[in-house]
């Protein structure tokens, strides 16, 4: 995975070099858990004692309901609850 760090804000994300059209289906509920996790130690190995970590959803709508997609829903928030 890679990071990018600014000002102490640590950036990172479930794709990286991927085909936009390929995001989608490799959004899964362990792929963001992987992330999650990967993430959290990462940071604490950096010196972070606790580090907070917030999750964006894949589209700015969030799936608005299905109207987006259904990733945020069936795959990003059941792994964000998981991974706590």
């Amino acid at each position: 995975r890679e990071f990018n760090v600014l000002e102490g804000l640590w950036n990172a994300r479930i794709t990286s070099h991927v085909p936009l059209s390929q995001v989608s289906r490799l959004i899964t509920k362990d792929a963001v858990v992987n992330g999650l996790l990967l993430t959290d130690r990462c940071m604490r190995d950096a010196g972070f004692a606790k580090p907070r970590i917030a999750v964006a959803a894949l589209n700015p709508h969030a799936g608005d309901g299905g109207n987006f997609g259904h990733e945020d829903d069936a795959e990003i928030v059941p792994a964000a609850g998981s991974a706590s």
